[in-house]
């Protein structure tokens, strides 16, 4: 152990602060996130949060005794440049900002989606929070009347207020429809979106350039950027219970939204199903609210999958002993009972009220560890039918049932997946070779491969979308994880990056309390799913779990004025600080500003001349 090195407990919110990068060497690992350990490890180097400078020195010293290395700081940020996250694609600082003052109007185009037009109201108000006054929000029809200037225009490729620039129409074609083109400068702000998502992306970055100059002036730094996802599904995957009806909508509303994920996948077995509403939990969801989440994603352009567990974790249906005839193995109830079409008369009048609730384009049904409890099979087993003949038998049917609706199956892939093909979670080999069932399988079935296991890379995601499935990437809370997930799924060319959570069932708002290392992952895998690999995971500008607590506490794009009264302090001056002892000691003023100044959150009026 290194000498005077502390060991503190898994990172909580806090102040950002710089890092060190510390060269690994053989022999020597660092498990990040843990409960014991701190820091995050690419197999050549760790980064560690440094708390202060007081204790920089000591740790400094400890580690490079027991590296026998030097080690070296990463410092934060350059001031001035406001931090964006995600990290856009191209970004080009001006040299001149807009200020809000007096407050410009934001004008959209006659038309346009309504989300859209409300998401510019919700902007507005942010904007006029900085600038202490109100934003009027306009919709207008395009060629009426000249435009204001200064103004901040909204607008997307089909309805626009002017012609868009025949490049950034190219552009923005290009790259498709959740790309944008924004342009801040003293004259005013345009930002036109492919689509009307793509322009509700641009207002989140937007927001991020919001700032308070040091005599309290609101204004938007001034920049052109050019942007657009690198996956074109980012989504995160959650767990359903009665706390979700208020954490659901904070999370989108102030994570999601923000960081431009635009998608939720919400596991919702606990729910208090109007079918069979006495198998529900004390801790179930009711189905209304559960609409009452599709729609607030809704209204952010994000799409909720409802998750239903099938064939294996269906804890959710045996937590009453209600349908216990329903379990294959009555005495450890995990897999329902394969052989008895009483089983899929109560599943599939469960998922006509998932349809009913969420409308969607997409329902994902598990199929993960089925074998992994109990005896499978065990009560079906006198049929003489193999453990993956069952397998495919059960998804062929819920795939029947799903693909008559409209509607396109999930699945997770470990079971799919022999040893061999992938890192972990590669579950489908000897001896019930479920594997063998993936050759058949029809190919519009969506398999969300997992691997929690930090690795370099992620082979099984390139093997299933070169068989012709649309994949998934599954990540879970490894920083390293998160980061090689998404770069494996962009090599591989599959859909997207998809974060998973798993925190226990019931009231998980204790997530915060219990398990923020998996929470503030959400914040890297928004990150990389929307620019892979930018920045690297050692150079990341910021702590993931500070900014996560930030976006919660709506602290991290929220105008720092403090209220107070100036107070001369010339009449109780005794020292000069200036010359004598003191700038001897190296501690002397000369360095610093005069006249009216903030340093921090404080103003001051600091006097011109040495004499004062």
């Amino acid at each position: 152990a290194a000498p005077s090195l502390p060991n503190p407990s898994k990172p909580l919110p806090g102040k950002a602060t710089p890092e060190a990068v510390i060269p690994l060497r053989e022999g020597l690992f660092w498990r990040p996130y843990q409960e014991d350990h701190w820091g995050v490890e690419d197999g050549e180097r760790v980064t560690l949060p440094w708390p202060s400078a007081s204790r920089r020195e000591r740790w400094v010293k400890g580690l490079q005794a027991l590296l026998g290395q030097p080690v070296h700081l990463h410092p934060p940020p350059p001031r001035g440049v406001p931090l964006l996250v995600p990290q856009p694609q191209e970004v080009r600082w001006g040299e001149a900002d807009l200020l809000l003052e007096p407050p410009p109007s934001v004008l959209l185009p006659e038309g346009v989606d309504a989300r859209l037009v409300r998401a510019a109201q919700r902007f507005a108000e942010k904007a006029g929070a900085f600038c202490g006054g109100k934003l009027a929000v306009e919709v207008r029809r395009a060629g009426e009347g000249p435009l204001p200037s200064p103004s901040l225009r909204v607008e997307t490729l089909e309805r626009s207020l002017e012609p868009v620039p025949e490049e950034v129409q190219a552009f923005l074609r290009q790259r498709g429809e959740e790309a944008y083109w924004l342009l801040v400068r003293p004259q005013g702000v345009r930002l036109v979106g492919a689509s009307a998502q793509g322009a509700f992306w641009g207002l989140q970055t937007l927001a991020q350039l919001l700032f308070l100059g040091p005599l309290e002036e609101a204004g938007l730094r001034g920049v052109e950027i050019r942007d657009w996802p690198s996956l074109a599904f980012r989504g995160l995957h959650l767990l359903a219970d009665k706390t979700g009806a208020t954490w659901h909508p904070v999370l989108i509303e102030r994570v999601l939204a923000p960081l431009k994920m635009n998608a939720i996948v919400l596991e919702v077995g606990d729910t208090r199903w109007a079918f069979r509403p006495e198998i529900a939990p004390d801790w179930a969801i009711e189905p209304e609210e559960l609409r009452r989440i599709a729609e607030i994603a809704r209204e952010h352009f994000i799409e909720v999958i409802p998750l239903l567990p099938t064939l294996g974790h269906c804890h959710w249906m045996f937590r009453t002993p209600h349908l216990l005839d329903l379990a294959e193995d009555p005495e450890q109830p995990y897999a329902y009972r394969v052989g008895d079409e009483r089983t899929y008369a109560f599943i599939e009048s469960i998922l006509e009220e998932v349809l009913a609730l969420f409308r969607p384009r997409y329902v994902h049904l598990g199929h993960d560890e089925f074998t992994h409890r109990g005896r499978f099979p065990y009560r079906s087993a006198a049929q003489g039918l193999s453990v993956a003949e069952w397998f495919r038998r059960d998804i062929e049917r819920l795939y029947g049932f799903l693909k008559g609706r409209g509607v396109r199956m999930m699945l997770w892939a470990d079971m799919l997946l022999r040893p061999g093909e992938a890192n972990d979670a590669a579950h489908g080999g000897p001896p019930a070779n479920t594997a063998s069932v993936r050759s058949s399988l029809p190919r519009d079935i969506v398999l969300c491969d997992w691997h929690y296991r930090p690795a370099p890379t992620y082979p099984s995601v390139g093997l299933l979308s070169r068989e012709g499935f649309q994949v998934l990437g599954c990540a879970w809370f490894e920083p390293l994880n998160v980061e090689a997930m998404a770069r494996s799924v962009a090599e591989a060319g599959a859909w997207g990056l998809l974060q998973t959570t798993w925190t226990g069932y019931g009231l998980n708002h204790r997530a915060l309390y219990h398990h923020y290392h998996q929470l503030q992952a959400y914040v890297l895998a928004a990150e990389y799913a929307w620019s892979v690999g930018q920045p690297p995971l050692p150079l990341l500008p910021y702590d993931p779990g500070d900014l996560l607590a930030q976006c919660l506490q709506e602290e991290w794009l929220r105008p720092h004025r403090r209220s107070g009264v100036c107070v001369d302090l010339a009449p109780l001056c005794n020292v000069r600080l200036q010359g004598g002892p003191f700038e001897a000691q190296g501690v002397g003023l000369r360095g610093v500003p005069t006249g009216e100044v903030r340093l921090g959150r404080w103003l001051f009026h600091i006097a011109e001349h040495p004499q004062e």
